[in-house]
């Protein structure tokens, strides 16, 4: 949000779409941002202009009291990154295959056994970081 805000240089019931449509030209064409960062970018502004817009908490009401005009939504459809593949990842950034997640599985429950197996400390870690893998990838929690 900081970075819009500076890019576009006023307020936020002052935003347009073309200040969106600049923004996204140059996060583009002079920061060389990926389409899926873009996105993201972008659906950060959405989601804070569709807080400012709610009727909810009143900021349009406070915003035409103070100064004369209100915010509105500045991101849509028609002038935001759209998915273009089914797989926007950067090749040396692909996803697992299903034998590869297997072996890092099998991988991960065996580090828990050979340290438990030692009889030293750290087969907890062990086994909570290969319990974490899983649950990660069972419910596509985040990096």
């Amino acid at each position: 949000m900081r970075v819009f805000t500076r890019h576009a240089d006023v307020m936020p019931w002052q935003w347009t779409p073309q200040h969106i449509d600049e923004w996204s030209a140059d996060l583009r064409a002079v920061h060389g941002c990926v389409r899926s960062t873009l996105r993201n970018y972008q659906g950060s502004v959405r989601k804070f202009c569709d807080f400012l817009t709610n009727p909810v908490y009143g900021w349009t009401d406070e915003c035409l009291r103070h100064f004369g005009t209100n915010p509105v939504q500045v991101v849509y459809d028609w002038n935001a990154a759209t998915h273009a593949d089914e797989a926007e990842g950067e090749p040396e950034r692909r996803a697992f295959t299903r034998p590869e997640l297997e072996a890092f599985f099998d991988h991960a429950d065996e580090e828990v056994l050979r340290v438990r197996d030692k009889g030293r400390k750290g087969w907890l870690p062990a086994f909570r970081d290969a319990a974490l893998f899983k649950v990660a990838y069972a419910y596509g929690l985040p990096q």
